[in-house]
């Protein structure tokens, strides 16, 4: 794929901020698990309130990612209009995702923190709360970190992903192609290393292949993909228009 110096600033933008993000949101998760730890200790059981930060992450954060993949697909260098149709469609994308998957993404993540905490409790029958607090690594800054990092990403992909799909319907174009791009990583999946700048039409669906066989998802952190392809994965997909890829970047 041949260099855009339009394209490299866009990713190195999107780099930038996904760092910022996994940063604010790992701070943000971690008040949140240790509230829940506390809560725990002091009364046996635990409320989440993850919602309002997934809110946020996914609501205004998201919106910023999308308005920034809508303006790449016009060409544009700015971010600070988009269309009445493009606002609408994204309106109407979050009020069903907040409804659906991020509802089902909290339980999942309080539902193993309450796995995990069960665990601990049957390794220390009798023993109180307040007696094993070092083994309730479910509550750490680590897992944090897992659980900021992950959803990060699932926000710039869903992101990109919906402000593809609103322009697409606006202008009518047939044809786009999305990248997939690896972020760095202390420990990165060598099989996502080798699709980092793997350029396909927007139809079409990456081959992901492991130890444990091959996966084939429409883009990083797809709702079919396994955890072993989703959990500490930062990678993105960024689409392009047929015109810009044709014009800018096929090699």
């Amino acid at each position: 794929m041949a260099n855009s110096r339009f394209f490299i600033r866009y990713q190195t933008a999107l780099d930038r901020r996904m760092f910022r993000l996994e940063r604010k949101y790992r701070a943000k998760i971690y008040k949140e698990l240790q509230r829940q730890r506390d809560e725990l200790i002091e009364t046996g059981t635990f409320i989440s309130r993850f919602e309002p930060i997934f809110r946020d992450l996914y609501g205004a954060d998201g919106l910023t990612v999308g308005i920034n993949q809508y303006n790449l697909l016009n060409g544009l260098k700015t971010s600070k209009s988009v269309s009445d149709f493009f606002s609408t469609a994204w309106r109407v994308w979050m009020e069903v995702f907040v409804q659906t998957r991020m509802a089902q993404k909290i339980v999942a993540i309080d539902t193993t923190t309450r796995e995990a905490v069960q665990e601990v409790l049957r390794n220390n029958v009798g023993v109180p709360f307040n007696q094993i607090t070092d083994q309730l690594k479910m509550f750490d800054r680590q897992r944090a970190m897992r659980i900021a990092r992950t959803e990060v990403a699932q926000m710039a992909n869903e992101s990109q992903r919906q402000a593809a799909i609103a322009w697409k319907e606006e202008v009518g174009e047939f044809t786009m192609y999305k990248i997939w791009m690896h972020r760095g990583a202390k420990d990165p999946r060598a099989h996502h290393v080798a699709l980092d700048g793997v350029t396909i039409p927007e139809g079409e669906q990456f081959q992901i292949v492991d130890a444990y066989g091959v996966e084939y998802a429409d883009y990083p952190h797809a709702e079919n993909l396994s955890a072993r392809n989703v959990v500490n994965c930062s990678c993105t997909v960024t689409y392009v228009s047929e015109a810009y890829y044709n014009a800018r970047l096929r090699g």
